[in-house]
Parts: C-alpha cells; sequence; structure tokens
C-alpha cells in the first residue's frame, strides 16, 4: 500500500511539474542573435565582427585593471601623512588619460564595426539602436548615466554638500 501511495504522489508531482514547465514563455534570442538576423550579416562579416568583439574586450580588461590599480595608487598617495601634490596630481592625470583612451577605444570599436557593414546595414543598425534608445527607459536620456544620483549632493543637484557632510573621494 505505501508503493502504491508513494508511486501516486511521485507521478502526481512529475505531471504538475510538466505542466509548470509547458507554461513557461519560451526564451527570447539574444540581442546579438537579433541584430545579425536582422541587419543580415554575412559568416565572414560575422568572424570579423566576432574578432573585433573579442579583441576589444581584451583591452578592456586589461585597461580597466590598469585603472583600478592606479586608483588604489591615488588613494595610497592621498592617504600618507605627508601628501606629495606633484605624485598625487600625475597620478590623477594618468587616471584621466588611461580612462579617455578607453573611451577613444570604444569610438575605434564602432568605427571599425561600422567599416565591416554595408551602407544598408549601417542605416539598419543605426535604426535599431534609435528605436532602442527610445523604447529602453535606462537609455532615453543618456546624460542620466553620465551624472545620475551618485555623482550629486543628496538634494540632486551638483555642486558642494550638505554642511557637515564631505564628498566621499575614494574613487572605487
Amino acid at each position: 500500500m505505501k508503493l502504491v501511495t508513494s508511486m501516486a504522489v511521485i507521478g502526481a508531482v512529475l505531471a504538475g511539474l510538466t505542466v509548470m514547465a509547458a507554461d513557461q514563455p519560451k526564451p527570447r534570442p539574444d540581442r546579438r542573435t537579433e541584430m545579425r538576423e536582422k541587419l543580415g550579416l554575412s559568416e565572414q562579416q560575422q568572424a570579423q565582427i566576432r574578432d573585433l568583439q573579442m579583441e576589444f574586450r581584451k583591452q578592456q580588461i586589461e585597461a580597466r585593471a590598469k585603472i583600478k590599480v592606479m586608483r588604489l595608487e591615488l588613494r595610497q598617495l592621498m592617504s600618507a601623512d605627508k601628501l606629495d601634490d606633484t605624485a598625487i596630481r600625475a597620478k590623477g592625470k594618468a587616471i584621466a588619460d588611461a580612462e579617455a583612451a578607453q573611451g577613444l577605444a570604444r569610438v575605434e570599436r564602432r568605427l571599425a564595426l561600422a567599416k565591416i557593414l554595408t551602407p544598408e546595414q549601417r542605416r539598419a543598425w543605426k535604426d535599431n539602436m534609435r528605436d532602442g534608445h527610445r523604447r529602453h527607459p535606462m537609455m532615453r536620456d543618456r546624460r542620466d548615466r553620465r551624472g545620475g544620483p551618485a555623482m550629486r549632493g543628496r538634494d540632486g543637484r551638483d555642486g558642494p554638500q550638505p554642511e557637515g557632510r564631505a564628498p566621499d573621494l575614494s574613487t572605487d
């Protein structure tokens, strides 16, 4: 009797799981797959873009690591008993230069990508990017990404912090 009851419970659980799995929505293809299909990329173009993206990712990982190390070094300079203005300014400039180089690398990657595409594909890519910005709330106003609340005072405005509260100078 126990065996029959156990088998009935297991059967009911399996049937329930099967029904639940059938109700799940089908996963959407990722953005890259969608974009490849919309643009009608050839195998050669796909390979070129894959190589371009891989090289860009490797460069960005190295650049971010380098910047993190420089920020740690800056923090160490800033926390020293005797501040070395020249060294601090030089480290700050090195960080700014490395960040600017990252931005330029993004521009260069986009330019290289555009050169892989045909004029029709570039137009479709541009239209898709524009439509994506309209649909996605985070992309509607790109300025929000640059100077959001984390970069402003508590009241949401740029400028001095409220009385008694110094700005956080950590560079994490």
